[in-house]
């Protein structure tokens, strides 16, 4: 009929073509065909519409050569020659039966006849009937033909295919669902072998309500069992299952949105879509449907959960989902990203190490693991747009909420789609999370679905979609409307409520239909129908988690491996386990918790235990990769000393991670444990665990928290009888009364910690006391003192175990050096600390190693290398603390350089940021800066302001350097003022302050000060004598351009004498 779409303006007139089509050439009488598809009307209307039709026909078909219609007297036919027609063409095919006809005939093949062309005739649809049957069947034989042929031949995807294809035909035939099982398994594809099991049951069950056959169910339990023999790359779990049991029901408009979301990723670029939800809602239902349309569109769809047992660890949805596309860590991975990407990622992901390469392990600087992280992410989607579904946002750690945060700021140029499913009133516990979406959300770059209870409608169609087609009745048409109260629009407490009802072997009217109010009580009635073993194994499953091995599983209910297939299959069956990739999962997090609640607590305990020890059996040599979970099940178990172990393992990691509030979590987890040791061995244990939480609260800049922890031990520090430890104790003591201000406890701690470094015979331990001397001397106006303990410490640093340590003794030495004038010593002690920072990419100490360059620079008054260097360490400074004092070292720069605006702009910001933190010195130092910056840019009365608050700051904390800068401000004001008197006495005041702290140089500059204001006062002798002894500190420290200056004051002031 040629390629033209030829329009038929009725329904009868395509039926009367349809019906000549089959077959065509034979010759059907006018009255037959009047009354095929006119039998209701009159005989004069009938003949009437039938010639009314056949000329409509006649019209449309008169193009075509040779004719279309044949008469032969008073019968009509379609012309073969003119004509082809699909179904003669899938019945020549059949009938021919060689293989390539076959697979003709398979294509051919669209579906029931004629669907969607209905008439009201009675003769018509009982034709069609029986077509359409009979092709059907025609179809079931050549798909069975082609089935047999590919598994004797060993042709496994095409047999697959052919499954498949037979399974849609008709999804009850449970043969066919076991040679599927069987094909899938040889493939290596395991999972969805398991899977194709859930989907026969839920068939049998829908439309039969029966259950699977005895050789379906073994099958199951052998191909559990055995071991995977490969990993489906990107396998949707268990997505087949739940769309064949469970119906999607009232969820188009959302279904629509998260299509719409993966259109215009492939289309542009990506975006993070997050879908919300009350538990029970049915997000995972809606993540299966969508899944299952994405992966059609030739998406990799990599599906990953977050657990609330494992909130602790870092990243590990993240890790997972890259983990789980075994490209992305393919061997080229490291040459791909480089050697400092591959550093980062050796965090997350040890396998991109080289051997003997250790990961970078210290700082606090998650920017460079997201870039890092991010880059594989780019390089993943390269080659294959991508769809990443992470459940249960709800109990990600913090560090994943964050990279959420990081990488949907660069997604929009990658061709991935992120997509989140969270439960809003559970995250409350996750502050980060929420700050992350709102962050996105206020960029624009969040795409938010919130799914809201099922309406009357939609809940009664539910559950009566759920029923199995043997039980209707008014009985259930009851229970509907029961389930509808009870459920208010909740599609998972509907179905429970009907498995429930249909786990009965009867329904009885009245209130034997009404289902429980509770959930809790809907899941507790199946568990109690559960015989003895297959309890015990969801028992055992709870106190797991939510997802879980096979073989966990088996070994924690100790039961042999044909016992436990046994009982998974049953509770796969009962719909109370659930597929998910080579894994099981509870269908629902309320079937778990249900189980665990009904646990005793003492079969808790050993089935917690038994759960360590089969962790440690399966990953043996790779026990970080469980320490979290390792840490969790022990302490559960009661079994301190492991917990104890494991958790301090796993806080190590999530360090190294990055993860800094999850590795405080697990500290204060441990801390929990200790109590339960007997005395001795808890006050050292207890201690031990109370330092490591302190060095990482110290990287997170919590100093009052420390505080509050390290008084908490107090009590028994004394019982404790190891010296290592005491003094690591006294060292952080004493390094947090410091940043807290209060010196004087703080030399005391830190004398106390050198004292016992020195009897434990550790040099470390004695170097990292020092370093807190130095501090202390530092902030007391005892440079010289300060240096020396910072070069006693210097030797017993330099190991290759306490590189940042060596890095901040030589910052030590550098600051104290520059306060007692020795300004080429600062400078070199600040390359040498730049240069430890540099080598082991420790941003912080290459930070403030560049500070005290760029102060040095200023005091030389070389303005532009010291603004150099102060936003070189601009860009290094990644923690709140580290920026603000390069901000306050750049800020001094431009006030040298003589830009008042830029340097009252970030001193101003400076001093607002160190008004938060406990670090007084620096606070008091950048406030004496402003003011001078103000009086640069002619705010005198706000100059007057800073300088007085700096003072007072500053005599309050018992700084004298601090105390003297800001008597020396206060001169200057005052001098601007034209106040000679006022700002003589200043200056005198803040030059015996700073001869008192040794410090030379700012001594130098106070009397180039002075001198200016006794000239003023014609004490011309007086000011030639300050500027001399300026002059000659100025050369000492190799400062040449503050020489030349007061060499011109000289000048002038000579000028002036009579």
């Amino acid at each position: 009929m040629g390629d033209t779409p030829r329009t038929l303006p009725t329904r009868k007139t395509q039926a009367l073509l349809a019906y000549l089509a089959q077959p065509p050439g034979r010759f059907h009488p006018r009255d037959k065909l009047t009354a095929l598809l006119w039998g209701d009307t009159g005989e004069l209307q009938a003949r009437q519409s039938f010639r009314q039709a056949l000329a409509r026909l006649k019209k449309r078909l008169a193009d075509i050569e040779p004719e279309a219609l044949l008469v032969r007297g008073d019968a009509i036919a379609l012309n073969p020659e003119a004509v082809a027609v699909d179904v003669s063409d899938f019945e020549t095919a059949v009938a021919d039966g060689r293989r390539e006809a076959l697979e003709r005939a398979a294509l051919l093949y669209k579906g029931d006849l004629l669907e969607g062309l209905g008439v009201d005739e009675t003769p018509f649809e009982e034709w069609r009937t029986v077509q359409r049957e009979r092709l059907h069947e025609l179809a079931l034989e050549t798909m069975a033909r082609l089935l047999a042929e590919d598994v004797r031949t060993g042709r496994l995807e095409p047999a697959v295919r052919a499954a498949l294809r037979l399974l849609a035909l008709d999804p009850l035939e449970e043969a066919v669902h076991r040679t599927l099982m069987r094909l899938l398994f040889r493939q290596g594809r395991r999972a969805a072998a398991l899977q194709q099991y859930q989907r026969c049951v839920g068939a049998l069950q829908r439309e039969l309500g029966t259950e699977p056959e005895e050789e379906t169910r073994e099958l199951y339990r052998q191909i559990l069992r055995a071991a995977s023999t490969a990993v489906e790359e990107a396998a949707p779990p268990a997505m087949g299952a739940g769309r064949a049991t469970v119906p999607l029901v009232g969820r188009t408009p959302e279904l629509g949105r998260l299509r719409d979301a993966l259109t215009r990723m492939l289309d542009g670029g990506g975006l993070v879509t997050l879908v919300t939800g009350e538990a029970g809602i049915g997000k995972s239902r809606l993540i299966q449907e969508f899944v299952s349309e994405a992966i059609p569109r030739g998406v990799r769809v990599i599906l990953v959960r977050c657990y609330e047992t494992e909130q602790a660890l870092p990243l590990r949805p993240w890790s997972d989902a890259l983990r789980g596309n075994r490209p992305a860590l393919d061997p080229g991975t490291r040459d791909r990203l480089g050697t400092a990407a591959s550093a980062q990622l050796g965090r997350v992901f040890p396998e991109l190490l080289s051997a003997g390469e250790q990961p970078v392990t210290t700082g606090a600087q998650p920017v460079l693991l997201f870039e890092a992280l991010a880059e594989l992410v780019g390089r993943m989607v390269a080659d294959q747009p991508m769809v990443l579904i992470i459940e249960d946002l709800h109990w990600a750690d913090a560090m994943s909420a964050r990279f959420l945060a990081f990488l949907g700021r660069q997604i929009q140029r990658m061709q991935a789609l992120i997509v989140g499913t969270m439960r809003p009133e559970d995250l409350v516990d996750v502050p980060m999370l929420v700050q992350a979406a709102g962050e996105l959300r206020s960029e624009g770059r969040l795409e938010e679905i919130a799914l809201s209870p099922l309406s009357e409608a939609e809940s009664r169609a539910l559950a009566r979609a759920l029923r199995p087609s043997s039980r209707l009745g008014r009985d259930w048409e009851q229970a509907v409307s029961r389930i509808w109260t009870e459920s208010e629009g909740n599609p998972f407490v509907i179905v429970e409520s009907v498995r429930a009802l249909s786990d009965e072997a009867t329904v009885a009217g009245g209130g034997d239909v009404r289902p429980a109010r509770r959930v809790s009580e809907l899941v507790a009635a199946r568990l109690d129908r559960l015989d003895r073993v297959p309890r015990h194994v969801v028992a055992a499953a709870a106190a797991i988690g939510r997802d879980f091995a096979f073989e966990l599983l088996s070994r924690a209910a100790g039961l042999g491996e044909a016992e436990s297939a046994e009982a998974v299959e049953e509770l796969v069956r009962r719909r109370i386990l659930d597929a998910v990739g080579e894994r099981l999962a509870f269908c629902h997090d309320w079937i778990r918790q249900v189980a665990y609640e009904r646990t005793l607590e003492a079969k808790r305990r050993v089935l917690h235990a038994a759960i360590g020890e089969a962790l440690e059996e399966l990953h043996a040599g790779r026990l970080d990769e469980v320490a979290d979970q390792l840490g969790h099940h022990y302490q559960r178990a009661g079994d301190t000393r492991k917990a104890i172990l494991y958790l301090l393992q796993f806080a190590r990691l999530a360090m190294g991670r990055y993860a800094l509030d999850d590795a405080s979590r697990a500290f204060g987890q441990a801390l929990a444990v200790v109590d339960r040791l007997p005395p001795p061995e808890r006050d050292r244990q207890r201690l031990g665990v109370a330092l490591r939480q302190a060095f990482l609260l110290s990287v997170l800049g919590r100093q009052r928290e420390i505080m509050e922890l390290l008084e908490s031990q107090a009590s028994h520090v004394e019982r404790v009888e190891d010296a290592q430890l005491l003094s690591e104790y006294f060292f952080r003591l004493g390094l947090t009364r410091y940043f807290l201000g209060a010196h004087g406890e703080s030399q005391r701690a830190g004398e106390r910690a050198l004292r016992e470094g020195e009897r434990s015979g550790d040099p470390v331990c004695a170097g990292k006391a020092l370093h807190v001397l130095s501090l202390n001397a530092f902030d007391a106006g005892r440079p010289r003192e300060g240096a020396a303990a910072a070069a006693r410490a210097i030797p017993l640093l330099d190991r290759p175990d306490t590189q940042e340590w060596l890095g901040l003794a030589y910052h030590d030495l550098s600051l104290n050096s520059v306060m007692a004038g020795a300004l080429d010593a600062a400078l070199d002690a600040a390359r040498h600390a730049e240069g430890i920072g540099r080598a082991h990419q420790w941003p912080r100490v290459q930070a403030l190693a560049g500070c005290t360059i760029a102060w040095v620079h200023t005091l030389k008054g070389d303005a532009t290398l010291a603004v150099e260097a102060a936003r070189r360490s601009l860009d290094l400074s990644r923690d709140p603390m580290a920026a603000s004092l390069v901000s306050g070292a750049l800020g001094h720069a431009c006030l040298e350089s003589g830009d008042a605006r830029s340097a009252v702009s970030l001193l101003s910001q400076v001093v607002e940021q160190l008004q938060r933190s406990p670090v007084r010195h620096a606070q008091i130092r950048h406030t004496v800066q402003l003011s001078e910056a103000l009086l640069l840019s002619g705010d005198g009365r706000r100059a007057r302001e800073m300088a007085d608050q700096a003072l007072e700051l500053a005599r309050t904390a018992g700084m004298p350097f601090n105390i003297g800068s800001a008597e020396r401000a206060l001169g200057r004001i005052a001098c601007a003022a034209g106040e000679h008197a006022r700002a003589a006495e200043l200056f005198i005041a803040a030059l015996a302050t700073f001869l008192r702290c040794d410090a030379a140089f700012e001594a130098a500059q106070t009397r180039a000060d002075l001198a200016i204001v006794r000239a003023e006062q014609g004490e011309t002798d007086a000011a030639q004598d300050d500027l001399a002894a300026a002059i000659t500190t100025f050369e000492a420290a190799n400062a040449p351009k503050r020489a030349a200056q007061a060499r011109a004051r000289a000048r002038a002031v000579a000028d002036r004498s009579p």
